[in-house]
């Protein structure tokens, strides 16, 4: 027996060798697995849900808040010499012309003269048409229309104070705020006034020259004086 142990030794020792080797390997295989699954579990998770549809939202949102600015209805208060006064509906595109329409047309006694008919209209927009020798004091809000409009936020920003007071509107003001304007006399401001009633409000300022009496001498003493809104 002993002679028989001796004999295979080194085989029972070569079977024993391999077994160890082959646990070895089996739990360093396992062990790379699991890092491996470890280390790609990050990337599973690294797209957080609903990441590929945020700038979408966020731009529906905007475009949203944009539309709820826009009114869905404009309503303008129409007083003063018309036959109906009152408060009148409007479309976006409407002018002050079609609003006076809407309320009955002038009254007799109106003066036409310090209403500017091409003003576009706006929500919360009061047209004021003054009695003739009468003058109005309008509120201030933007949206007034009549003779003595305060002028847009812009013009009065846009220089020293009193500055937008001093600009004359040539296609409201009367016979005496046209005689203040430098070599602008009776006759010449008649001229004016009558030239707005035939041919309707002045388009741009150069088209005072088109006025009988006024020339580019004048147009260049009052040019600086004058405006459209």
């Amino acid at each position: 027996m002993k002679e028989f142990l001796s004999k295979y030794r080194w085989h029972a020792t070569a079977a024993l060798a391999a077994i160890s080797i082959a646990i070895l390997f089996y739990f360093s295989q396992n062990k790379n697995m699991d890092s491996t699954e470890q280390k790609y579990t990050p990337s599973e998770t690294a797209v957080q849900p609903g990441a590929g549809t945020s700038a979408g939202d966020t731009a529906g949102a905007q475009s949203g808040a944009a539309e709820a600015q826009v009114p869905d209805e404009i309503y303008v208060d129409v007083k003063g010499a018309v036959k109906h006064p009152g408060i009148y509906k409007a479309d976006m595109d409407e002018r002050v012309y079609d609003l006076i329409q809407k309320a009955g047309g002038f009254e007799k006694n109106a003066d036409q003269s310090q209403v500017n008919l091409a003003q576009r209209v706006k929500d919360e927009m009061v047209i004021q048409v003054p009695e003739k020798g009468k003058k109005t004091v309008p509120a201030q809000p933007a949206g007034t229309a009549s003779g003595t409009a305060a002028q847009p936020a812009s013009d009065a920003a846009s220089g020293t104070p009193g500055e937008a007071a001093e600009k004359i509107n040539i296609n409201t003001a009367d016979e005496a705020q046209l005689e203040t304007l430098p070599g602008i006399g009776p006759s010449k401001a008649r001229a004016i006034i009558e030239y707005r009633e035939k041919n309707g409000p002045f388009q741009k300022p150069e088209d005072l020259k088109n006025v009988s009496g006024i020339g580019d001498q004048t147009f260049a003493k009052i040019e600086s004086s004058i405006t459209l809104q």
